[in-house]
């Protein structure tokens, strides 16, 4: 049960209710747990106007970071599908590979509120401005964008837009809409594994207020984002070497980044997560487009 009420809730539902109804509404609320887990992540990772569903408790509050896992691949699948309709519509319409790409990035990151760029360029500015751990923490929570960041920010886009371009020219649209989907779906669960992996760098952060899940519910959440993005290439026509070095490439980058984010901070951060995401899309990318001659 994703968010269960308190104990006088609790007691006033038992003592109104007979036991059968309250044994159907437990049960109802098992059914729509895994919806109600979809649609946190989702307003805690966009800003699609996600509105609360029937039953849900506290729908506004921080996802809880022990069923997170198991719910991000559905969440970044459905991120995916609208860059994935962008993409097929500006192809529809003529547009190019170059252009219908650089549209598809343009609404995803529209609708992310650019949280994971935002995170990338926050990264770039403290880990290449800063002399020491203190310094380099305090340059991350400064809004603020150096040149670092913005030259971060910069080729993430270039590399984004032009491995996605690059797939629709050399591949079917079907092929290059999955693997928008297969990289938003991939990305995002990669990156989670540095939150759980690296003690928080600072206690004020939003990393260290969330919680930490475990890795064996990360492996789960993992292990559903394999299934689906298998299911997806495969369906899609993704080649197979491809398909293979797409579900690893995004944990080989996320392990660098938790190497160099231990040694440059002493942990990890929310803008070392968001940085992951987006160096691991890049990555989803380029093994596709690699495999797709």
């Amino acid at each position: 049960m994703l968010y269960p009420p308190d104990s006088i809730q609790e007691s006033r539902l038992n003592h109104i209710m007979p036991a059968h109804s309250s044994e159907k509404a437990q049960g109802s609320r098992r059914l729509l747990s895994p919806l109600w887990a979809v649609a946190s992540c989702l307003r805690f990772y966009s800003r699609l106007p996600i509105p609360a569903l029937p039953g849900e408790i506290a729908p506004y509050r921080a996802p809880d970071f022990d069923i997170m896992p198991r719910a991000l691949p559905f969440a970044g699948a459905v991120i995916g599908i609208i860059g994935a309709m962008v993409l097929a519509i500006g192809v529809w319409l003529a547009f190019g590979a170059m252009v219908s790409a650089g549209l598809a990035i343009a609404a995803m990151t529209f609708i992310t509120g650019a949280f994971h760029e935002d995170g990338l360029a926050d990264t770039a500015d403290g880990f290449g401005g800063g002399a020491t751990i203190e310094r380099r923490l305090a340059i991350m929570k400064d809004s603020l964008i150096g040149s670092f960041g913005a030259s971060a920010l910069a080729l993430a886009f270039i590399l984004r837009v032009g491995a996605l371009s690059g797939i629709t020219e050399r591949s079917t649209l079907t092929a290059s809409m999955a693997a928008l989907i297969m990289a938003a779906i991939l990305s995002r669960i990669s990156a989670l594994s540095i939150l759980i992996a690296l003690p928080a760098a600072r206690t004020d952060g939003l990393s260290s207020t969330v919680g930490k899940t475990s890795w064996s519910n990360y492996g789960a959440g993992l292990g559903l984002a394999w299934l689906l993005t298998i299911i997806i290439g495969f369906c899609a026509g993704v080649p197979t070497i491809g398909l293979g070095l797409a579900l690893l490439a995004p944990l080989g980058v996320c392990y660098l980044m938790a190497l160099m984010s231990r040694r440059m901070i002493g942990g990890q951060t929310g803008d070392v997560a968001g940085a992951a995401q987006q160096l691991g899309e890049i990555a989803v990318y380029l093994a596709i487009l690699g495999a797709a001659r």
